[in-house]
């Protein structure tokens, strides 16, 4: 319900509260921006301490691999950037119409041990 609720906030799906509520996308499949959303849902990129603003590692300065962690970061978010959600919804998902259909909100329980 979190996740549901932040993408709401951000714009990316409706909501729609009571009975036959749900949610829906606010946009077509093709114009959601997978980097977009990747990057409004996640507030912290910070992989090490080394790239937070209270940095106190000993090795800042001399350590190289800052830079390449870096660059694994900008190639991860490069990869969401170059696709949308219309990559990767199932076929026959109602998303060659532009919208997906509307989808009951369910609450996912916790998982009961064996």
């Amino acid at each position: 319900m979190k996740v549901t609720h932040q993408l709401g906030l951000n714009g990316w799906i409706e909501t729609v509260r009571g009975k036959g509520g749900g949610m829906r996308l606010a946009h077509p499949p093709d114009k959601i921006n997978l980097g977009a959303v990747v990057r409004s849902m996640e507030s912290d990129f910070q992989l090490t301490e080394c790239f937070g603003t209270g940095n106190q590692c000993s090795l800042t300065g001399s350590c190289r691999l800052t830079g390449v962690m870096q660059e694994a970061l900008q190639g991860f978010l490069k990869v969401f950037d170059s696709h949308t959600l219309a990559d990767i919804v199932p076929p026959g998902s109602g998303s060659e119409a532009g919208t997906l259909r509307a989808r009951p909100l369910t609450r996912v329980g916790k998982a009961r041990a064996a």
